[in-house]
């Protein structure tokens, strides 16, 4: 088992904290103390770069404009237009995407657009990341009983937690370091037969190759699936710690809300006979084939799961996926004074 998750286990043991939380800003003696930073990749929110070259991508195709894109890197999308004579029509494409001007859309060469994060609203962007992340680590301290939390943002990337329970501090931070990002992704089984060279980086374009999670024997440890995530682990309303007694399984139950429930549906519907990865922080934890549609909304997730990790994890997802990846900097506790 992971350490990360293992410290985070002991948490689900520790009971309830007793008295209030400190005054944010303030650390009493004897206090526990966790020290968060954002990584440097965040504040640029890498994620709505990303959704933002999805969306790109597929409005230009549906009119037919050849063009090249990587992923986001340092901050940047660069979307490089084939026809020179479409260059102006696919800046007015983009410009029609960025409609809240969350982006700074400048051109170069006369083929290329560059995309960073609008400058104007850097403050406004880091302020909503630090609130999201806040929210997700309220409720994660929820789920493990850590009791009221004393959250105060420090400088620009940064968040200092004080709570009552010192003995609780580093396994709130190891439950904190779980990103908790879920997603189901179709399995790319046509180059299923070719993994030595995606191994040394040869992966074609729209799949990714991934480790699964505690392969069983004779199963390849990586497997290849679709990039294209078909549901996302922000559409569940609950998971929990289900058992299954024909196999003796711990399992992770989910429940989808309206819109994840529409989507997995149709998504179960349209690929009947594949197979359905289901991906965790980058780890493919269940490849299943899709046997018949998904109705309903609720389904199971199985994998190599204990009770306690599954509860866990259920703990995770239940709190939402951070929105930008923590670094643990210090636990400790406030000192005598």
């Amino acid at each position: 088992m992971p350490r990360i998750l293992a410290l985070a286990l002991s948490a689900l043991l520790l009971g309830a904290c007793g008295p209030k939380a400190a005054v944010p800003g303030t650390c009493p003696q004897g206090y526990g103390t966790i020290e968060l930073q954002l990584t440097q990749a965040a504040w640029f929110d890498g994620n709505r770069l990303a959704q933002l070259r999805s969306d790109a991508r597929a409005a230009l195709r549906e009119v037919h404009i050849a063009f090249s894109s990587a992923q986001p890197t340092s901050g940047t999308l660069s979307i490089q237009v084939q026809d020179k004579s479409r260059y102006g029509e696919a800046k007015t494409i983009m410009d029609g995407l960025n409609t809240n001007h969350l982006f700074d859309i400048a051109e170069q060469g006369g083929d290329t657009l560059i995309v960073t994060p609008s400058s104007s609203n850097v403050v406004q962007l880091r302020g909503d990341l630090l609130d999201r992340t806040i929210a997700v680590i309220r409720k994660r301290g929820d789920s493990m009983g850590a009791g009221d939390l004393a959250i105060s943002p420090e400088g620009t990337d940064r968040i200092r937690i004080v709570l009552q329970d010192a003995s609780k501090a580093q396994a709130l931070a190891a439950l904190l370091g779980i990103p908790g990002q879920l997603s189901f992704n179709l399995v790319d089984e046509t180059d299923s037969s070719n993994l030595d060279a995606m191994r040394k980086g040869i992966v074609p374009i729209g799949s990714a190759l991934l480790a699964v999670d505690h392969p069983l024997e004779g199963q390849p440890a990586q497997i290849a699936v679709y990039k294209q995530v078909l549901v996302s682990g922000d559409r569940l309303t609950d998971a929990h710690q289900a058992y299954d007694p024909q196999t003796q399984s711990a399992d992770i139950a989910f429940t989808f809300d309206a819109l994840g429930a529409q989507q997995f549906g149709e998504a179960t519907a349209a690929n009947v006979g594949s197979r359905f990865a289901i991906v965790i922080d980058g780890r493919v934890v269940s490849a299943p084939v899709i046997q018949s549609p998904i109705r309903g909304g609720s389904g199971i997730i199985t994998g190599n799961f204990t009770p306690d990790s599954a509860d866990a994890l259920a703990r995770v997802l239940n709190s939402g996926a951070m929105p930008a990846p923590l670094k643990v900097v210090e636990t400790g506790r406030c000192p005598v004074k």
